[in-house]
């Protein structure tokens, strides 16, 4: 179908009159001769005549074509190049938005952001819609928001909800996005133009869920004798993953990547602190780890506690390494706000990254069980010695357990404690091992095999109590785990490994799956094994801590593994200095101190809702949507005049690899043909306006009119050379006889 897109020069083509009235006024000149008789003279000019105005015929049909090509090519004419979708009306529409919400679309080009122009390009493309189309609205996040499910044909409201739209803080993944999109296109069958916009700025991140680009090629369909359930498929849209071969072939992709072409940018992605225990003597090491997009460049690095420089070094990334270290001067008890800051560049959403150093006057110990059960574990402990002791431990009986706040202590010891009193108890050690405590059993004579039945953390159920003969009670220990964090720091004396003296111990059948073996007794009876559970561990021993059952607590490696035990606790408990952003985060696992009526505030010390429930018979406390990176604040009442640092959250780095994806692997990505991509608005624009409208025809017409000029030049000139004037084609005779010479047809025409 054609259209014009400047009809006034329609006019124009009246000057294709002009050939015919020239070649109406042209007169033939006639060449006067004396003769006796004019009868031959009046037949040669009759076959001349007849020649002349089939040339001049020939020569005003192009000249008239010409003139009426440089007029429709002033016009510019229009071919539609989609589907017609009807001879008397255009075709209707619907079109699916997606917008790529996350944070580096914040990345600044100059006056703007590349978010600040997704917006425009998605209202452009509202506005460029014509009555009758419909379109849907989605944000991609790291989950898909419907921002406009249904398809609406109100455009001045689906365009208002574009400029509500909000800059995300998490990553985004556009293919769930795009099946979303594409499932809400195909709610109602109809034939109908359909088209989906996906608007991002070209990070090759976002395209990991769709198909390799080699084999991500719609298949060839294949033979099925059930074609209405195929049929039914690709009509609903309902695809839980990426398959090119069920989209709808009247689906046509525009994708725009209004991204730099080559981004740079660095940030932080990664810190730790060693050692993870931190006294008030520690001076620490802090790793950072950084990653950057683009070419060799240099940067600086700072770090910040309480919000005082500490630090500060130069890097050349890409060279020397992305890893820097820093030296932490040494702070005093508490909880301590820590940020490491890179140079200000186009990306400034992920320059800062957050920690939080959790320094400890003392390690706190809590023992449980009888004075006579914890004897040795007390005095090795240093309990009750001087005041500057790093030790800090308190006995208490096991039916004093439900009263105690386990999560202030960096480890608990259970002297021959089972069995416990109540299923209460059991839960309550378990959670403080979930919440990243360290506890340490060590049985005795009052449990029974079916007493450790109770708690589901330990690294296995024994199965016996094995009375050793006293010929084979001597016992070598031999570390089965050398390189554990517990073990590795213990020097073996002159005398080589430990020799102990057991007359009992727990014997196990099989071990729960997790759990390692650090210590064996002989050669295959297991003596200490460790399991994680959650985000702590429970340590077992086959022996009791004092001498009913063994010589180990008179052994020379007692006390300093116990005090390895205890630091490898606390440092469970503080090794983590940051956690990612997250949807929900229960709270009752990561601040286990949290209560239903405390506060809980974001680093904007916004309010966040926090969510109780209760959960076989224990109160649950989540919070939702935590995606603002910092430093969050809890008080343990409602009023928040207590307000303390909780923990802290940083975005996922991944979003800040900004690599762009090559243009021409998009439609490999999607794995389809009809898939348009244009790197501005203005490209994207002229694309649509190519497929919607059509492509003009201006400049084929104004080539045509050249060449048509060039063949009436040499045509008319060539004619005008080759065809003999009235005088050349008579002659007379000696005798005075007048002749017409040859015919056309090669005959001779005699006077």
């Amino acid at each position: 179908m054609f259209s014009f897109l400047n009809p006034m020069f329609l006019w124009a083509a009246a000057a294709a009159m002009v050939p015919l009235v020239l070649h109406l006024m042209q007169r033939r000149r006639t060449v006067r001769l004396q003769f006796s008789t004019v009868r031959f003279l009046k037949m040669a000019q009759k076959r001349s005549s007849n020649r002349i105005r089939m040339e001049n015929f020939i020569l005003w049909l192009i000249r008239t074509a010409l003139m009426l090509l440089l007029a429709a090519a002033f016009a510019m004419p229009m071919l539609r190049t989609s589907a017609f979708g009807g001879f008397l009306r255009r075709a209707q529409r619907d079109v699916a938005i997606i917008i790529d919400a996350s944070y580096s679309m914040g990345y600044s080009l100059g006056r703007d952001t590349v978010w600040d122009r997704a917006l425009d390009c998605a209202a452009a493309i509202i506005e460029g819609l014509d009555d009758g189309d419909q379109v849907c609205l989605f944000a991609a996040y790291d989950n898909v928001k419907p921002v406009v499910e249904q398809l609406n044909g109100d455009r001045f409201f689906v365009s208002s909800q574009v400029r509500t739209l909000a800059l995300g803080k998490t990553t985004s993944r556009l293919c769930p996005a795009v099946l979303a999109a594409y499932s809400s296109l195909t709610q109602e069958p109809r034939r109908r133009e359909r088209e989906i916009h996906i608007i991002t700025d070209g990070q090759a991140l976002a395209w990991d869920g769709f198909g390799s680009s080699d084999t991500n090629r719609p298949p060839a369909p294949a033979a099925t004798n059930d074609a209405g359930a195929a049929s039914a498929t690709n009509a609903t849209g309902d695809l839980e993953m990426w398959q090119p071969g069920k989209i709808d072939k009247r689906t046509v992709f525009f994708v725009t990547t209004l991204g730099a072409p080559a981004p740079e940018n660095v940030t932080p992605i990664d810190a730790e602190i060693q050692p993870p225990l931190l006294l008030a003597d520690t001076s620490p090491q802090l790793r950072v780890k950084l990653s950057h997009t683009g070419p060799n460049m240099n940067t600086t690095v700072k770090v910040f506690i309480d919000e005082k420089e500490v630090g500060s070094r130069a890097a050349v990334l890409g060279e020397s390494g992305d890893d820097l270290t820093f030296a932490i001067p040494p702070h005093p008890p508490g909880v301590h706000i820590g940020k490491i800051q890179t140079l200000p560049d186009n990306l400034a959403f992920d320059n800062d990254f957050h920690f939080l150093l959790r320094v400890r006057e003392a390690l706190p110990t809590l023992c449980v069980g009888e004075p006579d059960d914890a004897f040795y574990v007390l005095k090795a402990l240093n309990a009750g010695l001087s005041a500057d002791s790093t030790m800090r431990v308190k006995l208490i009986g096991v039916p004093e357990l439900g009263k105690e706040d386990l999560l202030s202590y960096a480890c608990v010891f259970l002297c021959n404690g089972l069995p416990l009193p109540t299923q209460a108890e059991a839960l309550q050690l378990e959670q403080y091992v979930k919440n990243g405590g360290l506890l340490v059993i060590f049985p005795g004579d009052r449990a029974g095999m079916g007493d450790y039945q109770i708690m589901t953390s330990l690294p296995g159920y024994p199965s016996a109590l094995v009375e050793i003969p006293p010929s084979l009670r001597r016992k070598m220990l031999r570390w089965e785990k050398p390189q554990h964090p517990i073990l590795r720091t213990l020097k073996l004396g002159p005398g080589g490994a430990p020799v102990i003296t057991v007359s009992r111990r727990l014997d196990w059948d099989s071990f729960q799956p997790g759990a390692e073996t650090l210590i064996m007794m002989g050669e295959r009876e297991p003596f200490m094994v460790s399991r994680d559970f959650g985000r702590g561990r429970v340590i077992m021993l086959a022996v009791p801590g004092d001498r009913s059952w063994s010589s180990f607590p008179l052994s020379p490696f007692f006390l300093p593994l116990l005090h390895q035990i205890v630091q490898f606790g606390a440092g469970i408990m503080g090794s983590q200095i940051y956690m990612p952003t997250t949807r929900s985060l229960p709270l009752s696992e990561c601040l286990p101190t949290a209560q239903a009526s405390s506060l809980l505030q974001d680093p904007d010390r916004k309010n966040v809702p926090v969510r109780s429930s209760i959960v076989e018979g224990k109160t649950v406390l989540r919070a939702d949507d935590l995606l603002t990176p910092g430093i969050y604040w809890i008080s343990k009442t409602s009023g928040g005049s207590d307000m303390e640092p909780a923990f802290d959250l940083n975005v996922e780095r991944s979003e800040s690899n900004l690599a762009p994806i090559k243009r021409e692997d998009i439609p490999k990505r999607i794995g389809l043909d009809r898939v348009n991509v244009a790197s501005d608005k203005e490209e994207l624009m002229r694309i649509i306006k190519d497929f919607r409208v059509g492509q003009t025809l201006g400049e084929v017409f104004l080539w045509i009119a050249f060449i048509l000029s060039i063949v009436e030049v040499f045509y008319a000139n060539l004619k005008a050379r080759a065809a003999p004037s009235l005088v050349d084609r008579l002659g007379v005779e000696a005798s005075g006889k007048v002749t017409a010479g040859k015919a056309e047809g090669g005959e001779e025409a005699a006077a």
